[in-house]
Parts: C-alpha cells; structure tokens; sequence
C-alpha cells in the first residue's frame, strides 16, 4: 500500500467513520423528535440509498479516490435535496441538522481528490 493511499485510509478510518456516525446519531435524533422511527438498520439503509453502489475491483488509488469522491458528491447533492424538503415544512432544525452533513465531507473531497473529474 502506497503512502497517499495509507493517507487516504487513515483519514476515513481517523475521522471520516466518527463523523457519519455522528451524522446518523443526529439523524436519529431528529426522526424521534419528529414522532418517527430511524430504522437504521445496514439493510434498510442498502435498500433505501440513492446511491450507486461502490464499484468492486478498484484496485488504483486514484480511481479509489475518484470512486470515494463521486459517491460523496452524489451524497452532498442528496443532503442538499434534503434541506429544500425541510425548508418546505418549515422544520429549521431538520434544515440545521441537514446543512451540518456535508461539511466534513466537502473538506475530505478537496483534500483528497485533486485529480478527479
């Protein structure tokens, strides 16, 4: 394993994983305040996820980094959707929680993915 990609792994496992399940907790919280229930189930989230899975066989850290990024930018726009629906209903704390999630991320993208398209 090449040393940008120890970099790369060190910065998910370091604060990447903490700060989604952060985002999850927040989440939760929000859904229960609701009246709702957050069915964070690894399989409810598969089933429900707009996004396309990870592709399998990438073996190139820049194609790694550049898989990693459009993932998260597809969040990011995800998350943006997310805060126009709370602003609909008017649910300012929702929209708070909402515009908090992709922050650390867009960080982490600029960061680590320069040479992505």
């Amino acid at each position: 394993m090449g040393s940008r990609m120890r970099k790369v792994e060190d910065d998910w496992r370091g604060t990447a994983r903490c700060q989604m399940s952060r985002y999850a907790d927040l989440i939760a919280e929000r859904a229960g305040a609701l009246g709702g229930v957050a069915q964070g189930t690894v399989q409810t989230a598969a089933d429900c996820s707009p996004l396309r899975p990870y592709p399998l066989g990438v073996a190139d850290v820049t194609a790694h980094v550049c898989a990693v990024a459009e993932v998260l930018a597809a969040f990011g726009a995800s998350v943006r959707g997310a805060i126009e629906q709370a602003a609909v209903f008017e649910d300012a704390d929702a929209a708070d929680v909402f515009v908090e999630l992709p922050r650390g991320d867009s960080r982490r993208l600029r960061r680590n993915s320069p040479g992505c398209r």
